[in-house]
């Protein structure tokens, strides 16, 4: 189905009234928190921040209390991070265009380092990347400026991000003690409202109802923030640029082990305007089969592919294939189809590997994809190693690999078509509500080659495994575990030992003949899991009898965990239990001998949903283990299980056909409301028609509908309700009617603020609004209180600096105000460019007095239309009599040398000075040059230099100040120039060393080597590898640079090429110290993994400005993760640091 533009409404609070009114909220009155509108960003690696905690969606870290949202951080040691928090966001379940915002929050104490956020982010992210998506923060608290000035719980800021017309990012802030808004208080200790009103022409932001930012939002290139947005929540921790705080042992707020913080959101709710677009999950639910690629296979919905250089691409539901970094191209003799009359040939050259994807920059809601099956065509005579991958936004990608047909997910590879079938509950790390790459296909080229692909299609889930009454077996020989059915290996899933991290042995089994015993392949960590083909529903173990029973055995002193998983998301919806020598759980020994383990299911219910089960039993360890055995595991306890409406029903549909969106209607007109449902697998049995919450009737024969007699003035917000014949509903798109003759009710300024400089102008504009908040015209009035005067299209001439003045637009009782501050300024009307305005300026502004046919052809009647009105009248005369008699002292700019220019030590460093003189009839006295306040030296005729012998090592401020014989003077720009010089010792690896580099590497194998594999020049390159699973794991080269100058620009360059598994990345940083080795601050986490290539060389780096007081710098080249399980390799050559 398509996606529709504005979408079903839930708890819904609307009557008879006006705009304004809540039409989506979360009240956090039930137990549990939403998963049908909440999800979480759960991991460590920093945020693009550097930011410390590990974010979890453990219900620790996030639950409901007392009917309030509870984001929990805590100091503790959680996959290699200090620190655990939450962050958690609607992407995919709920998102808006338009409207008011707003959340009641408690926020923690943040002093010091805790960063809490309430923020919205593009509903298209990260398809299209930041800025380009658009970011607007709402509220955001604990600043480094903060903790300078000791109102860290005082100081809050609003902020939107956005990329302009060329495409770089740029941003906007607002930032205010709440002390100044509402009076002396601190933030953490009660609740506050904090809001987001967002219409299409601004944005303005509330604290308890107090303006503290406003932005126009008009601009061609802010067309981020005409597009559907979703709320996020979280509390950071520490971070390089927002706290500035990089270490653990600097966050004060949360002091020792096991310390906490707390937001609490009361509720959050959306009031609608005018131009209000909802989006809900439930509404954009694909159904039946979803076509990538097919011709005759019958599908109910499919990709429509679309030009990705169109405007409006970022924005559309379109998709596009892209062939990555040129690895292959379409073949223009493509092969015979599989099916219809067209397929993909790909030719794949030899650059050493390949890549495509069928991506689309807005994702498609394949929820009920979860357990259903991804089905291609495929043909190749290609013999090296394929994957095939699929992508959300929430979570990311995950591939799979094609072998040859001796494979689960292989095939021939003898130039025939075969058909794959992929269960897509195998895909890990994957939202099924946010898809934009429905399929991905990756190889490692050993030769040129063709692949072709056809028939590309998803199928729908089938129902959920549902056992029931009794005892389910994972892995288990005796009857009575299984009692309630049991998981056939090979059959229902697979037993999974992941990358190969450990070899089987053989001993004697718990019970009946065969268990699972293990070592450790010398990986540095470990992991298993029983994984189904399909999820199960083991909600028939949900109660205080139900428990995960197991054998297991080992003398190992590692520390382990085992657990299960729900959904596909990484980190979201997973339960780890940890065995630590000295402190395991639930009796176990480590004596070699086997033993049982209880684990009531109690201990899991609060994490892993049994609606959904991904993962049945997992065992992790981040080290290697010398043994391990498992056996008989199954769930034991089990009663009637709870059935959900998946399991292959699908919902009804249902829309509103008549009367249409925003239809107008008199007092006392009868009003027919018709409904529209279908339901593909059963039969409706009633509609129900709603205003608002409020139930109005119901329908259970079609055509559906419902006639409002005399319907009141007002506006109503009408919703239909299908229900079938398996107690499964849905309701539709609101449709919102008005009910009166619009009246103007309210008048908008925009800007609300600005500031201009004396002499200049700016318009002020004012729309009105109805009763209903739409559009409706104004007979406007335009005042100011001073500073200047404004006309009758809103245009105000600045004379006076001061303010801020008060600019009013009046309609009869109906107003709305702004603020002006005006600032001083040079000289205007100097028609004759002489440097002063005298009376040759005043005849030519009177030769064109009256003037009415001033535009642009005429340039505004060569500038004497200063208003540009269309006439040169009394306001030009104004701005004219202000400047009369002014003149414009000469201007001076240093030409030589650059700025940022480094010398030697010791060098003859020669300035030159250009001066400009700007009034007609001077002449230029004297031009002094000075390093700082430090007078060097002048000279008195033109051209206009001084020469600084033998500089000494540092950095210095240069200016010049020329001064003419009117006595006026005006000094340059300053520029800094630099005597000293720094390097990077070994930056080409030429050595075959890593000579002047230190090493640190984490993890069992983890390395950092100087290799002849693959330079980009001469002989050699640093290679850095990961070979280890979980938290910690690093490997890093290290090098710091001396004689370095404060507030300088250093220009830092790496080439790098390489490939990362699942879980790693690579970022280089630069770290500032002084001279008595105190650190300063960072460059910032520069990142080396995104859109990394295994065969080419890509240049990253940049040039970075020095903190004042910087003497060296340490640079980090390192491969990391929090939760890798893969291998990672990275190549570095030519590393270079200088001025």
């Amino acid at each position: 189905m398509k996606r529709p533009t504005l979408l079903v409404i839930i708890s819904v609070i609307l009557t008879s009234q006006a705009f304004g009114v809540v039409i989506w909220s979360d009240e956090f009155d039930g137990p549990n928190i939403d998963t049908s509108i909440w999800t979480w960003d759960a991991g460590g690696h920093g945020f693009g921040n550097g930011q410390l905690e590990y974010n979890t969606a453990l219900s620790q870290n996030s639950f409901i209390d007392s009917g309030d949202l509870v984001l929990k951080a805590i100091r503790e040691n959680y996959m290699g991070n200090s620190f655990t928090s939450a962050r958690m966001l609607t992407q995919g379940r709920f998102a808006f265009k338009y409207g008011t915002l707003e959340a009641r929050i408690k926020l923690p104490n943040v002093a010091n380092g805790l960063w809490p956020a309430f923020w919205l982010l593009g509903n298209n992210f990260p398809g299209i990347p930041w800025p380009v998506c658009g970011e607007i923060d709402i509220l955001e608290s604990g600043s480094a400026d903060g903790i300078t000035n000791g109102t860290q719980n005082e100081l809050i800021n609003n902020a939107i991000h956005y990329s302009i017309a060329d495409g770089s990012y740029e941003y906007q802030a607002s930032w205010d003690d709440a002390s100044n808004l509402i009076g002396p208080v601190n933030l953490n200790d009660d609740y506050h409202l904090y809001k987001v009103e967002w219409t299409p022409t601004y944005l303005k932001f509330y604290l308890d109802g107090v303006e503290y930012g406003s932005y126009d939002i008009t601009a061609a290139h802010m067309a981020e923030f005409h597009q559907p947005q979703f709320p996020i929540i979280n509390i950071a921790i520490g971070g390089w640029n927002y706290v500035q705080i990089n270490d653990p042992a600097g966050i004060t707020a949360l002091p020792t082990a096991g310390s906490s913080q707390e937001l609490r959101m009361d509720w959050i709710r959306l009031e609608d305007n005018a131009f209000t677009e909802v989006i809900l999950g439930a509404d954009t639910e694909e159904f039946g089969n979803f076509g990538i690629l097919t011709e005759l296979t019958p599908v109910d919905n499919s990709l429509a592919y679309g030009d990705d250089t169109a405007a409006g691409w970022p924005y559309s539901d379109e998709a596009a294939v892209y062939l990555w970094e040129n690895t292959a191209t379409f073949s223009t003799t493509p092969a015979t189809p599989s099916e219809g009359t067209e397929s993909w040939t790909l030719d794949v050259g030899s650059v050493g590997w390949f890549g495509m994807g069928v991506f689309m920059p807005n994702f498609r809601n394949m929820t009920n994809y979860s357990d259903g099956f991804l089905h291609f065509d495929i043909q190749s005579t290609a013999t090296y190693t394929m994957k095939v991958g699929v992508q959300s936004s929430r979570g990311g990608q995950f591939w799979l690999p094609l072998g040859d047909e001796t494979t689960e997910f292989g095939f021939a590879r003898d130039g025939l078509w075969h058909t794959i079938t992929v269960p897509l509950n195998r895909f890990a790390n994957t939202d099924f509500k946010t898809v934009h790459q429905l399929f991905m296909l990756m190889a490692d080229v050993s030769s040129p080659s063709a692949i072709s692909l056809d028939n590309i299609y998803w199928e729908p889930s089938v129902a959920r495994p549902t056992p029931a009454n009794g005892s389910f077996g994972v892995y288990t020989e005796d009857a009575t575990h299984k009692d309630a059915g049991e998981f056939a290996l090979g059959v229902d899933g697979d037993f999974f030992v992941w990358e190969n991290t450990l070899n089987a042995t053989t001993e004697t089994a718990y019970e009946g003949t065969e268990s699972m015993t293990f070592t450790s392949a010398g990986a540095g960590w470990f992991g298993m899991a029983f994984t189904p083909n399909v999820k199960y529903n083991l909600t028939a173990f949900r109660y205080p009898t139900s428990k995960l029973q197991f054998a297991m055995k080992t003398t190992a002193t590692t520390t382990f965990q085992v657990g299960m998983k729900s959904g596909n998301v990484d980190g979201v919806g997973q339960k780890w239990i940890t065995f630590a020598n000295g402190s395991d759980p639930y009796g176990f020994v480590r004596d070699g001998a086997w033993h049982v383990v209880e684990i009531p299911m109690d201990d899991i219910l609060a994490d892993v949903d049994l609606f959904e089960v991904s993962q049945l039993f997992q065992v992790l360890g981040f080290v290697d283990i010398s043994n391990i055995g498992i056996d008989d595991i199954c769930f034991t306890g089990g009663g009637d299980p709870l059935t959900t409406p998946g399991g292959g029903n699908i919902p009804p549909t249902v829309s509103i056909t008549s009367p249409a969106n925003g239809t107008f209607y008199d007092p006392g007109d009868d009003v027919t409301i018709i409904a529209e449902a279908n339901d593909v697998n059963g039969t409706i049995t009633k509609v129900e028609f709603f205003n608002g919450a409020a139930l109005l009737a119901e329908d259970a024969c079609s055509p559906y509908s419902y006639t409002w007699n005399s319907i009141p003035e007002g506006s109503y917000t009408f919703t239909a309700r299908a229900t079938d014949n398996n107690d499964v509903s849905r309701n539709s798109s609101p449709v919102t009617i008005y009910v009166g003759t619009p009246v103007l009710a309210s008048i908008n300024v925009s800007p609300s603020s600005t500031t201009i400089a004396e002499g200049t102008y700016t318009q002020f504009t004012a729309s009105g609004l109805d009763q209903f908040a739409l559009p409706i015209s104004a007979n406007v009035n335009w005042s100011v209180s001073g500073g200047g005067v404004i006309d009758e299209n809103g245009y105000f001439v600045a004379l006076d600096a001061g303010g801020p003045y008060t600019v009013t637009a009046q309609d009869g009782a109906i107003s709305d105000t702004a603020n002006v501050t005006v600032t001083g300024s040079g000289i205007i009307c100097d028609y004759d460019a002489s440097g002063r305005v005298d009376l040759f300026d005043y005849a030519y502004m009177a030769w064109f007095w009256t003037a009415n046919d001033c535009d642009g052809i005429n340039n505004f009647c060569d500038g004497a239309d200063h208003v540009q009105d269309g006439d040169v009248d009394i306001y030009d005369a104004q701005i004219f009599m202000h400047s009369w008699l002014k003149s414009i002292p000469p201007s001076v700019t240093i030409t030589s040398p650059a700025d940022g220019a480094i010398f030697t030590p010791g060098d003859n460093v020669t300035i030159d000075a250009a001066v400009v003189v700007n009034t007609a009839g001077t002449t230029i006295t004297r031009v002094e040059f000075f390093e700082g306040a430090n007078y060097l030296g002048q000279d008195t005729t033109a051209p206009y230099s001084y020469t600084w012998n033998s500089i000494p090592q540092g950095a210095f401020s240069i200016t010049a100040i020329a001064t003419d014989d009117f006595g006026q003077s005006s000094t340059s720009a300053a520029i800094t120039i630099i005597a000293a010089t720094a390097s990077v010792v070994n930056g080409g690896f030429e050595s075959g060393t890593t000579t002047g580099w230190t090493l640190n590497n984490l993890g069992g194998n983890s390395t950092v080597v100087s290799t002849t594999e693959s330079p980009r020049t001469g002989s050699y390159s640093a290679k850095l590898v990961t070979d280890s699973t979980g938290a910690g794991v690093r490997a890093e080269m290290l090098q710091t640079v001396t004689g370095l100058f404060g507030s300088t620009s250093y220009d830092f360059d790496l080439w790098v090429k390489g490939l990362m598994g699942v879980g790693g990345v690579a970022w280089a940083e630069i770290k500032w110290f002084n001279a008595s080795s105190g650190y300063l601050g960072s460059s910032g986490l520069i990142n080396l993994w995104a859109g990394l290539s295994n065969s080419t060389y890509q240049l990253r780096g940049g040039t970075y400005l020095t903190p004042a007081g910087t003497a060296s710098a340490e640079i980090s080249i390192r491969v990391e993760g929090g939760a890798m399980v893969a291998t990672n390799t990275m190549f570095v050559d030519d590393v270079s640091f200088s001025n």
